[in-house]
């Protein structure tokens, strides 16, 4: 709050917004999207189906599309995605320090009267929910190995390579399945881009070239054969886990299904802010812990248009930036909230408009035309 209204304060001052191709998107998304959420509140309260939770997510919904929209608006958005980086990795180090003296020391994880663990096993810091640590450390190795490639101080790489450590322990403390899966697919799904485009650029190195082409699908091949079986152990393991513990994985299922069946009731402008899943039902106040399900809910087809339009044109950027640490992290983050319900965090939007500001700024630099020398031709 104290942000919006310094930004607010530095609009009337004279100093202006930014009013480009992100800004104006964000906006007119936003501008849907509230207009869906109005549209199907007034829907639900015709029919009966609103809930208690239904003006508390409303105004949660209002303050992060004012934060999105004010950050993106910024003309220092450049600048406050770079320092805001630089000071997750700081405070994720912090933090990693903190839990691990506690850990080592054999002090309870508990500091303000609030209690670090969720459950008394799951690690949560001081958020409600392990997940929204989670999210908060899930561009973190990515971005870490981003500042080792373009840092160029060697102490500075060398912290920055123990906070991207750290944050992997921190992750496995939370409990969160959809943070490994999500970190899983997104290094990967960039991997096998980036060897992609390297393979299909020009190649002017001929022992590059051997490698990516024959010597890099060989050692892949070797290390997915030689992994094969314990790696296929854990993958079974973990869903087994998943699935019987507690009987979540079942349930997630039926909280998914349970929230399209809310969803048919309004097709085309949902059904406003709420939670309108169940676990034997819908419209039993429960969430279905799925951002593409809660939000088709919400916002039915006008919704989900938008927030599919949104996603592809930033999928786009990213792409085209041919930038592997934020294609990593664009990949985990669309991972992490199909697995979960997030749109209502502001941490969400700022990774949406980092992404695309790096994403952007990859690609100018990438596709600057070379300067060439200028010639001053005399008279004969």
């Amino acid at each position: 709050m104290v942000w919006l209204i310094l930004q607010g304060a530095q609009v009337f001052g004279g100093r202006g917004v930014l009013v480009d191709r992100l800004a104006v998107g964000l906006a007119a998304f936003w501008s849907i999207a509230l207009a869906s959420l109005a549209a199907g509140w007034i829907i639900a309260t015709t029919i009966g189906v609103s809930g208690p939770a239904n003006g508390r997510d409303a105004i949660a919904l209002a303050f992060v599309a004012a934060i999105t929209c004010a950050l993106a608006a910024s003309p220092a958005r450049g600048v406050l995605v770079e320092r805001t980086v630089v000071v997750l990795l700081f405070a994720t180090g912090v933090a990693a320090v903190g839990v691990f003296v506690a850990v080592l020391v054999g002090r309870r994880l508990a500091f303000g009267g609030v209690d670090l663990l969720y459950q008394g096993f799951r690690l949560r810091g001081w958020s409600d929910n392990p997940n929204q640590l989670a999210l908060l450390l899930l561009p973190v190795p990515s971005l870490a190995l981003g500042a080792v490639a373009r840092w160029s101080s060697r102490i500075a790489r060398v912290l920055v390579i123990a906070v991207g450590g750290a944050a992997v322990p921190l992750g496995l403390a939370t409990g969160s399945d959809a943070l490994m899966l999500a970190w899983l697919a997104g290094g990967v799904g960039a991997a096998v881009f980036y060897w992609v485009a390297s393979v299909v650029g020009p190649q002017r190195n001929l022992g590059r070239a051997v490698a990516l082409r024959l010597v890099g699908p060989i050692v892949a091949v070797a290390v997915v054969i030689g992994l094969a079986g314990s790696g296929l152990r854990w993958v079974e393991s973990r869903i087994e886990r998943t699935f019987l513990e507690g009987r979540q994985g079942k349930d997630r299922v039926d909280r998914w299904r349970h929230g399209f069946e809310a969803a048919s009731t309004s097709v085309v402008f949902g059904l406003g802010p709420g939670a309108f899943s169940g676990k034997t039902g819908p419209f039993q106040g429960q969430e279905a812990h799925s951002t593409l399900v809660d939000w088709a809910a919400s916002t039915g087809l006008v919704g989900m248009f938008a927030l599919v339009v949104l996603g592809v044109v930033i999928g786009a950027v990213v792409l085209a930036s041919r930038d592997w640490i934020v294609i990593w992290w664009f990949g985990s983050l669309a991972v992490f909230l199909a697995l979960h319900y997030m749109l209502r965090h502001p941490l969400v939007w700022f990774q949406l408009v980092a992404i695309a500001q790096l994403g952007w700024t990859s690609f100018k630099k990438r596709n600057r035309p070379p300067v060439h020398p200028s010639y001053t031709l005399s008279p004969a």
